[in-house]
């Protein structure tokens, strides 16, 4: 039974989650000062509101694009059997087989 070692993971980059949660938690903390605060006009609070949403938006789709550049292409792309052999410095690559559909192991 073979060991896999590293896979590419469908969550993308951890920053730009927190980054996302991060606008969400302004977003949510904004709205609940704005509505306490009568000073500040109807206009500026839907103007901040739409801003903080594309912001977000336009994160998301950073996301999306990340995962679907980099995971689709690797359930898609070519199986390769490596071997190597270790060195302190560098591994030295001694043989490449393209396995076939039927010895791919699916998840």
């Amino acid at each position: 039974m073979n060991r896999i070692l590293y896979e590419v993971s469908f969550m993308g980059n951890i920053e730009r989650w927190l980054v996302m949660i991060f606008g969400i938690s302004i977003l949510v903390v904004g709205g609940v000062i704005q509505k306490k605060n009568d000073k500040i006009k109807e206009e500026e609070r839907i103007g901040v509101t739409i801003v903080m949403i594309a912001v977000i938006a336009v994160n998301a789709i950073g996301v999306v694009v990340g995962w679907v550049g980099t995971l689709i292409p690797y359930k898609n792309g070519q199986h390769l059997r490596i071997r190597y052999l270790p060195k302190s410095s560098e591994n030295t690559i001694v043989y490449i087989e393209q396995m076939m559909p039927e010895e791919w192991e699916t998840d």
